[in-house]
């Protein structure tokens, strides 16, 4: 909880790989191994300017199941895909929860802010996604093959999900 990652590079992950593994969660040169059993949660952490040679600007979570809460992502880039955040095929099946959290001037080809491949179940309460560029698809958000909720707490049910100034060359700006 807390802490900042800032001028990361890596081929997946600047900042973070997150990858399962049987073992207890350990920490080597910006990569986690986390427990195949549990959840990975990253609360109230700030990813700046960190770099992905492939995908994951920020992050890269293969796990079963992950939480983001808090996190404020700013100027991170990607190659491929997620200029903040990616999670690959088949991972994440658990679920995939992020909260509270801003996105701010990422950048990839999918997905400038998020790009979720996973296929599975994932929720998005209470984001901001502003200023996010993607070259093809999903300035703000991509998702392929997920199945996403975007709810919010307001009483009245709207959602409070605030997407702005997003772009993508192809389609899908917000």
């Amino acid at each position: 909880e807390g802490g900042s990652f800032v001028n990361n590079s890596d081929w997946n992950g600047g900042a973070l790989a997150v990858h399962a593994s049987s073992q207890q969660a350990q920490w080597q040169q910006s990569r986690v191994q986390a427990p195949k059993q549990t959840g990975f949660t990253i609360k109230s952490v700030l990813f700046q300017s960190n770099n992905a040679l492939n995908a994951g600007g920020a992050i890269y979570l293969e796990v079963p199941q992950a939480n983001l809460t808090g996190n404020t992502f700013e100027t991170n880039a990607a190659s491929t895909s997620g200029g903040a955040v990616y999670v690959p095929q088949r991972s994440c099946l658990d679920g995939l929860f992020v909260s509270d959290s801003t996105f701010d001037g990422n950048k990839a080809r999918n997905g400038g802010g998020l790009a979720d491949d996973s296929g599975a179940a994932t929720v998005l309460q209470d984001n901001e996604f502003r200023r996010n560029k993607a070259t093809r698809l999903g300035g703000g958000v991509y998702a392929k093959g997920t199945s996403m909720t975007i709810v919010g707490s307001h009483a009245n049910g709207a959602t409070s999900n605030a997407l702005s100034e997003n772009v993508a060359g192809v389609s899908g700006g917000g």
